[in-house]
């Protein structure tokens, strides 16, 4: 498996989204979240996506450059709409607004719709704790997305409906949850399958609703799982209030029937952005702290047979993105064809080459 320096993947997927006609500052922005998905060891949102995306400009589903259009504004909350633009720098700017809202007051809401795939839903609370506020953010598909089943049944009805949330600390990065409210996140299916890793038996049934290992299952009416196995209404509940956030407030669009429309055409991930000014409670300095010997309690507890130690949400990913910016980001062999097709197709400058 080829491994490949951070700045110079970055720079080739920069490159290509300038060849396709992005804006130079989206481009910028956008190749940047993207390239930190690998960073953090979330491959699943990484450069694997990158050629899809294009497919996707290429069939007008995407449209670069497209205006970020704030159509509803108030001190405390905003509506954006991204006429169909990259949902990454769609989002990024509406967690901007939100920031910006929130060091005026205590607590904003932002809504996005009308927007592509926004990659790794981390980033962004992410920006809002490195502005050293709190941040949570949840994420739907729009409505003709049902690849996931509800607790109890055996057909989709709704995508897979992301939650994260972060908040300042004085670790090497700010406390994060990022999970999807399913067993996994829909592109990691891609990313199994392209590492040849075999599937649990407990994230995928089949269309009678069964059990299966078989990923191909999901192109014959298969779908994926809500998380929390016996208790999977769990996940189940904080998918569907999801469809409420991101969805119906949001006016992004909510799962439900949508007869032949097609999801590849039509997806949207909007989102449910909030700032939270942790200012108003108590000093920022305080905060982290707190955060700090919380921590250090947890991590006190003995760790359990099959484990080594206890990890803070977050700390998975803030050792990958050390890790991987002194020693470079691994990428799949099919990946990395697929990524040197569109460095030939569209003359990229920048050489894409391997450190191993």
């Amino acid at each position: 498996m080829p491994t490949v320096n951070a700045g110079t993947l970055e720079k080739v997927t920069y490159e290509i989204l300038r060849a396709i006609g992005t804006p130079e500052e989206d481009a910028r922005i956008t190749a940047h979240i993207i390239v930190e998905s690998n960073l953090t060891g979330h491959e699943s949102h990484g450069v694997v996506t990158v050629p899809g995306y294009i497919n996707y400009v290429k069939k007008g589903f995407i449209v670069p450059g497209s205006p970020t259009e704030v159509v509803q504004d108030e001190p405390t909350y905003a509506l954006i709409d991204g006429h169909r633009n990259f949902g990454h720098i769609v989002t990024y700017w509406a967690t901007q607004l939100a920031i910006e809202k929130a060091r005026k007051t205590t607590i904003v809401c932002v809504g996005t719709r009308n927007v592509r795939h926004i990659g790794r839903l981390g980033a962004y609370p992410e920006m809002i704790a490195e502005a050293g506020l709190g941040g949570i953010i949840c994420a739907n598909s729009g409505g003709p997305v049902h690849n996931v089943a509800p607790y109890g049944g055996a057909k989709g009805r709704t995508g897979t409906n992301p939650i994260a949330m972060a908040f300042p600390s004085d670790f090497d990065g700010p406390i994060l949850l990022d999970m999807a409210t399913t067993v996994h996140a829909a592109c990691k299916v891609t990313v199994y399958q392209r590492q040849g890793i075999p599937f649990p038996s407990d994230w995928l049934i089949d269309s009678e609703g069964r059990p299966t290992t078989d990923p191909r299952e999901l192109r014959k009416g298969g779908t994926m799982r809500t998380f929390g196995g016996r208790v999977g209404y769990k996940g189940f509940g904080l998918a569907f209030f999801v469809e409420i956030l991101a969805g119906i407030l949001a006016r992004n669009g909510y799962s439900r029937d949508t007869g032949s429309m097609d999801p590849s055409e039509h997806l949207s991930n909007g989102s449910f952005i909030i700032a939270i000014n942790c200012e108003s409670f108590l000093p920022l300095e305080t905060l982290k702290r707190e955060i700090s010997d919380l921590t250090a309690w947890i991590k006190t507890s003995p760790p359990a047979e099959g484990f080594d130690e206890i990890l803070y949400p977050g700390e998975l990913e803030a050792r990958r993105r050390k890790e991987r910016l002194a020693s470079g980001i691994p990428v799949d062999d099919t990946t990395w064809d697929e990524i040197k097709q569109l460095v030939d197709e569209y003359k990229v400058g920048t050489s894409l080459t391997s450190l191993t």
